[in-house]
């Protein structure tokens, strides 16, 4: 069984949720977060699956914005490529969505 933390929650300045599929939930994550809340783009709802690349994120993070932000959709399946993970809310008012795993 994987270590799990309880929490990895992350700012719409610090990355998408492709960044996040690639550093946190690959297949060869060692720890696994039982809860993860991205935010993501509001402007794109399901079943649109939108994935913005971005160019040079490890080198100015501070270019990230709402735009930069995967839609929900996109965000689901960036999360379960390798992990389960369940939508089991989504922020009022702001668009964060908090996944569980399991």
């Amino acid at each position: 069984a994987q270590p799990f933390v309880d929490l990895l929650a992350l700012s719409p300045l610090a990355a998408n949720c492709d960044y996040v599929a690639r550093r946190y939930a690959s297949k060869g994550s060692q720890v696994v977060p039982l809860f993860v809340v991205l935010p993501f783009n509001p402007l794109f709802p399901p079943p649109f699956v939108v994935v913005p690349k971005l160019r040079d994120i490890d080198e100015n993070p501070k270019t990230i914005t709402w735009q930069n932000q995967c839609s929900l959709s996109a965000t689901y399946r960036k999360l379960n490529e390798h992990h389960r993970y369940r939508l089991v809310h989504i922020v009022r008012g702001s668009p964060y969505a908090v996944f569980m795993h399991g």
